[in-house]
């Protein structure tokens, strides 16, 4: 046999055993990379179970009823339950609902490309059980196709049908009766729209909120200040054990804590009374949107360290996870102010707001999932 022949056949029968080594190599380096991805997605489910335990989330169906409802201030009770209005007011209920009834066939938009979640901020002290009052209802509407997020307020004092009630309330009565999920069901019921879920948040846990974030600069008035400083800044001071008199509000474009931006929003005893306060509040939630723009990975670990155990929801895990994924691209979005009653579509009946609401249901349509 040549030469030429005996290398072919060497050559012949050592390449299988030089295959297997480097097939051997490749399903190693294979498995050691799927035990990274595996630890790693493991990493990443541990840390989404670990900053989502740290909310409280309750179902729906555990949220607490109330009979009857629990207030506290003179001008936060609503009539009574029970309350038999009187003939004049009967007929006028009556015409109200009539027209309101007109628009029961009015189809919600869907399509799934808007996510609706009652933002609710309660008038609730340490200590307290009951619902509490849902001073602050603010809608934040994201829309996928128009890159929005619409920011809707709905007045506390809005003429309001809620569920299992018999006479007409005032719409923060839905929470104090049923918490989150009887004020969704009252305002989708009232305004034709899906709510996918809540998220409430008191005062007090605001304030904590606020300052894991460095505090807010915002424009205030004189009169802003001063009556801040009269009326808000000593209540917070005063049920969370500091001195007023180092919260001061001046005139001008500020530096505001927690609890400085808290008693900010909480203004309405100047022009514009509660219609002001609720330009204040999203004020304010947009101020903190654009400062979670600006933290770093480990500046919004520390963040949800301290606002999700401040906040109450119905948001399951599955949904949190996606929202979580997708607030990349949130956090780009344009924000988009709006508020319910609209200027010059409401009459006052009953110290309720009534709004038109043929005009409203399809305004609010229009500017949440840009209808026609």
């Amino acid at each position: 046999m040549s030469e030429k022949k005996k290398n072919a056949v060497k050559i012949k029968s050592a390449s299988p055993k030089r295959s297997k080594k480097i097939w051997n190599r490749i399903m190693i380096a294979a498995g050691a990379v799927l035990c990274i991805c595996l630890v790693a997605v493991l990493a990443v489910v541990l840390l989404f179970q670990y900053y989502y335990n740290k909310s409280d989330y309750i179902p729906d169906e555990d949220v607490t009823q109330y009979d009857k409802y629990v207030g506290r201030e003179e001008d936060d009770i609503p009539p009574d339950a029970d309350e038999t209005l009187s003939v004049d007011l009967e007929l006028e209920f009556q015409s109200i609902e009539e027209q309101r009834q007109e628009l029961q066939d009015v189809e919600i938009p869907g399509g799934g490309y808007v996510y609706n979640i009652l933002l609710i901020g309660l008038d609730l002290r340490a200590g307290e059980t009951w619902n509490g009052n849902s001073d602050s209802m603010i809608l934040a509407s994201i829309n996928q196709e128009t890159k929005e997020i619409t920011l809707t307020s709905f007045m506390r004092d809005l003429y309001a049908i809620v569920p299992g009630v018999g006479s007409p309330q005032k719409l923060n009565y839905a929470h104090a009766k049923g918490g989150g999920p009887l004020l969704v069901q009252t305002i989708e019921e009232m305004y034709k729209i899906d709510i996918d879920n809540y998220a409430t948040v008191n005062f007090y846990d605001m304030i904590k909120i606020i300052d894991s974030i460095g505090g807010l600069d915002i424009d205030i008035t004189d009169e802003e200040a001063a009556v801040a400083n009269k009326y808000y800044v000593p209540y917070l001071a005063r049920e969370t054990g500091v001195a007023a008199e180092d919260y001061q509000l001046t005139g001008g474009n500020v530096h505001l804590n927690g609890l400085q931006a808290v008693a900010y929003s909480r203004i309405r005893y100047t022009e514009g009374a509660d219609y002001a306060r609720t330009e204040r509040q999203r004020k304010v939630l947009s101020l903190i949107f654009e400062k979670l723009k600006g933290l770093s990975v480990t500046e919004l670990g520390e963040f949800l360290d301290t606002a999700l155990p401040c906040i109450t929801h119905n948001v399951d895990e599955a949904t949190v996870a996606t929202l979580l994924a997708s607030a990349p691209g949130y956090l780009k979005y344009t924000l988009v102010m709006n508020r319910i009653p609209y200027d010059g579509y409401y009459y006052t009946w009953n110290e309720m707001l009534v709004p038109d609401f043929e005009y409203t249901i399809n305004m609010l349509h229009s500017q949440i999932y840009k209808v026609e």
